[in-house]
């Protein structure tokens, strides 16, 4: 009798259960389209492999299918857009941020055609402003209030470097401008007098001019015997000359009297000098060659980040630096096989106190928008709020909210 108890209890334990796991299953699909869900079970997708929206692409970039860029990721309020985000596929050959009516507008020339587009800061759409066509444009140089730019490309015929200066019309839709001189070795902008600094080829040396952003109102500032030079104009009492770079060369930077053309010696005999001299010329980050590798230096002290200048940016008052640092340096020949494209790098982006010498990083792209950015030509907002910079890798266009 007891055994047959014992045997009842046993089967109504095994039919509660079963009607147990039942329910269980019944109920895991539920109803709750009230919070936007629908009738999707709670645990699928939490041990598939697929990713989630697998049609839609990443932020910033391609889907592994090739699909185009999906739409911007909101965060937060709804008109807000993220971060960091690509605002040009590119290739572009150049961009500027400049304030008008306090808006920060982006202008940047396409590549393949030199025509001009243009954005605000807090827009995800470009327009183009202009229709004159040049081709093979290889890089832009800006005023600062974006009005006039100098264009220079690879004529098809003589595949020489052309140098054109324009002036944008806007209600017209055109470049206008004139051509300058072929015997170019560099160019750079001075936003203190919104003036040019030419540097020309004389034959037995280099000869620096101020000009107009037209190329005319020439006022001669130096001559020296030497012609290979990076340069820059940070004061407008001050031109930045350093010797063209290469890890098998010393290099040299010069402040030279914009006055008086005296030269003064602020770095000499570096492995593979690169250098960027801040505004107000009181701060100079330069990185040098080292034995499979490079260092980084703001102010004669070692930075815990490595990366080149040219991947770096100061903000308007020469307080902070923002910079482009590869997660892994692989062994070479630093600068030349990054230059060459021989090597490229997966950057993180990190900001400089001038005065501490302190890093902060600020922000992963890799891990934001699922692309590798080898970051050059950084660009800082008049107001600090937002740096613009080019990808390396396909001279796409970037914008980054700093504040």
């Amino acid at each position: 009798m007891q055994r047959k108890t014992l045997t009842i209890i046993f089967i109504i334990i095994i039919l509660l259960a079963a009607f147990g796991v039942g329910a269980f299953f019944y109920f895991m699909k539920v109803d709750i389209g009230d919070f936007g869900i629908g009738d999707k079970p709670i645990f699928e997708g939490f041990f598939s492999t697929d990713r989630p929206d697998e049609a839609e692409p990443p932020l910033g970039g391609a889907a592994p299918d090739g699909n185009q860029l999906r739409e911007p990721i909101l965060l937060g309020k709804e008109e807000e857009l993220p971060k960091l985000r690509k605002i040009a596929d590119g290739p572009i050959a150049g961009a500027v941020i400049f304030e008008n009516d306090g808006v920060n507008i982006i202008r940047y020339v396409e590549r393949k055609t030199g025509h001009i587009y243009e954005l605000k800061a807090t827009d995800d759409r470009a327009k183009r402003i202009t229709n004159t066509t040049i081709p093979r444009v290889k890089e832009s140089i800006w005023s600062k209030d974006g009005s006039n730019v100098i264009i220079r490309y690879q004529d098809e015929e003589t595949n020489k470097i052309s140098t054109f200066a324009g002036t944008i019309n806007e209600e017209k839709n055109e470049l206008s401008g004139e051509f300058l001189t072929e015997d170019i070795i560099a160019i750079s902008p001075s936003e203190e007098t919104n003036r040019l600094l030419l540097v020309l080829d004389s034959g037995d040396g280099a000869i620096g001019y101020s000009a107009g952003f037209d190329g005319r109102d020439r006022v001669r500032i130096f001559e020296t015997s030497f012609s290979e030079w990076v340069a820059s104009w940070p004061q407008a009492a001050t031109v930045a000359l350093f010797t063209k770079p290469s890890a098998v060369a010393k290099g040299y930077l010069y402040f030279v009297n914009t006055k008086n053309g005296v030269f003064e010696k602020k770095l000499s005999g570096i492995d593979g000098l690169t250098a960027l001299v801040g505004p107000s010329a009181k701060n100079i980050l330069y990185s040098k060659s080292v034995k499979n590798g490079l260092e980084t230096y703001l102010s004669d002290e070692l930075l815990l980040i490595k990366t080149f200048s040219d991947k770096c940016a100061f903000d308007k008052n020469g307080d902070s630096a923002y910079c482009g640092a590869p997660q892994i340096i692989p062994k070479g020949e630093y600068p030349d096989d990054w230059y060459q494209g021989k090597i490229s790098f997966n950057d993180d982006i990190w900001k400089i106190d001038r005065e501490t010498g302190f890093v902060d990083l600020i922000i992963s792209p890799s891990d934001i928008v699922f692309e590798d950015i080898d970051l050059i030509n950084l660009v800082i907002s008049s107001d600090n709020k937002y740096l613009i910079f080019t990808n390396k890798k396909d001279q796409g266009l970037w914008l980054l909210e700093l504040i």
